[in-house]
């Protein structure tokens, strides 16, 4: 609502009326965790929300979920809020037949590097890989952040500063495998990317868009308890995996991503008009 709407009402009670006549919708990417900020919003917000917002627009159904509980009824909760640039990040398809044939032994990821996005974990994780699996694959990290640190002058690790998605696509063809080791995601759109570019995946139990874009062994495989000797095996598991089998992992993630696109998620929103 601009401004000039404001501008009429006298009172609380006539904004509430608008509001009552031109559909609300809040969007959020929030997973239900149970902690105690949620359980208190779960009692209070269901009270009063129905005079503030008429849908909630979420990104999953981790976060279809925690609406119910903020007292939203099954007609009004959208899907698809999130969605990657698929037409462009699609064009990784196009790698397909070189990696057919040489596929490369690189890992990547794309993000921050912090705490919460297990950056840590990651390098403990891939040192570990080369020690105790005897790896040869690269780890390329696309990104930047206040743990930066943890990643120079480590053996086989390739730094590169934050790219453009046109950039990212390119990466993403010369690159073998996608990796995100959140400790906490509450969805992850860049799943959603890596995907669409034809990517296998291997995922942290924590990330939220796995939801959607992700089937355990159909274009990946995920790990668990924030744990580096599981990630290590991780690596070691889709590192000797035969081309033939990463490549059809790369056409099943390429599948999965077109589930949401932003032509999916704009009918998603508009489907609440009444036209």
């Amino acid at each position: 609502l601009n401004t000039t709407v404001f501008s009429g009402c006298r009172s609380n009670l006539e904004l509430l009326l608008i509001y009552k006549k031109i559909p609300v919708v809040t969007g959020f990417d929030d997973q239900w965790h149970g902690n105690i900020k949620q359980h208190i919003a779960s009692l209070f917000f269901p009270f009063f929300r129905k005079y503030f917002f008429s849908y909630a627009w979420v990104a999953g159904p981790y976060q279809c979920e925690y609406a119910k509980r903020l007292g939203f009824k099954n007609n009004e909760i959208i899907f698809n809020l999130l969605s990657c640039n698929t037409k462009l990040f699609s064009s990784g398809i196009d790698s397909l037949e070189f990696k057919k044939k040489d596929f490369p032994k690189t890992f990547l990821y794309v993000g921050n590097f912090r705490h919460v996005k297990g950056t840590d974990i990651l390098i403990e994780a891939f040192e570990e890989y080369q020690k105790k699996y005897n790896g040869d694959w690269k780890l390329v990290c696309v990104g930047n952040g206040d743990m930066l640190s943890l990643l120079i002058n480590k053996h086989n690790v390739e730094i590169i500063s934050f790219s453009n998605e046109e950039e990212l696509v390119n990466i993403a063809k010369r690159s073998g495998i996608f990796i995100l080791p959140s400790r906490s995601e509450q969805w992850g759109v860049v799943i959603h990317e890596f995907a669409a570019a034809a990517m296998p995946l291997i995922l942290s139990d924590n990330v939220g868009a796995k939801a959607e874009f992700f089937i355990e062994n159909y274009n990946g495989i995920t790990y668990s308890d924030n744990s580096k000797e599981n990630l290590a095996k991780s690596m070691y598991l889709m590192s000797i995996k035969d081309k033939a089998e990463l490549i059809r992992m790369c056409n099943n993630s390429f599948e999965m991503a077109h589930k949401i696109t932003p032509k999916i998620s704009a009918a998603s929103f508009m489907s609440i008009l009444d036209l």
